[in-house]
């Protein structure tokens, strides 16, 4: 443990500390998330004492649709 915390292992007292320490959690909610789920994700994250973010998938899909239409490529058709 001491190569991950650089010999500042003394201070990790409870599991719970170790977790905060190399855990990282990311909910992604999309369009069709609901209230339920995001609300799972952040209990599950406090359960685990892990490092908790919220990034929106649609962003990123944005970001993809806006370098395929850069590269000129055909744009994705999804079937709703």
């Amino acid at each position: 443990m001491k190569f991950l915390f650089k010999n500042d292992v003394k201070n990790i007292i409870t599991p719970n500390d170790l977790c905060k320490r190399i855990f990282y959690t990311t909910y992604m909610p999309s369009d069709n998330s609901s209230s339920v789920t995001r609300s799972a994700a952040e209990s599950i994250a406090k359960e685990i004492s892990s490092n908790h973010s919220v990034v929106p998938v649609k962003n990123l899909y944005n970001m993809y649709l806006k370098t395929v239409d850069d590269l000129n490529f055909k744009k994705p058709k999804y079937k709703t």
